[in-house]
């Protein structure tokens, strides 16, 4: 029951009012034709139900029609709500509701690479005798 709760304070804290403002060069890239007709193909009605991986920002959305755009899920970390809020701004643009209810919010893992070298970083190894030449 507790988990259940702190979860779902988890999703309350990913709504339009908690995603971040956006740089002028954010506004700029959102607001690119090649986005906004990215935007307009995904939302049209012969799309209803498809659902896209927003591989770079880390979220999932779906056309739920009527001009609608849900979020799926999302990675719980802060670049992700960058990419929400750009894809709010876009989908603003052309007058698509971005919805962001009932989206599943999915822990953030650091990739196994990158904790293998930062548990590397960490760890000293023992040195082995170095040897000078005398001249």
């Amino acid at each position: 029951m507790k988990q259940k709760t702190s979860q779902k304070n988890q999703a309350d804290n990913w709504d339009t009012d908690s995603l971040p403002k956006l740089t002028d060069h954010d506004t700029n890239v959102a607001l690119s034709h090649d986005n906004r007709a990215w935007a307009m193909n995904f939302s049209k009605l012969e799309n209803i139900g498809k659902i896209h991986f927003m591989e770079g920002m880390g979220f999932t959305i779906q056309n739920s029609g009527n001009y609608n755009v849900r979020c799926i899920c999302v990675v719980d970390h802060f670049e992700c709500r960058i990419g929400l809020a750009l894809m709010k701004e876009t989908l603003d643009s052309i007058r698509v509701n971005f919805d962001l209810d009932n989206l599943v919010v999915m822990p953030f893992v650091v990739p196994e690479k990158e904790q293998q070298l930062a548990e590397e970083s960490q760890i000293t190894l023992p040195q082995k005798d170095i040897y000078f030449d005398v001249v």
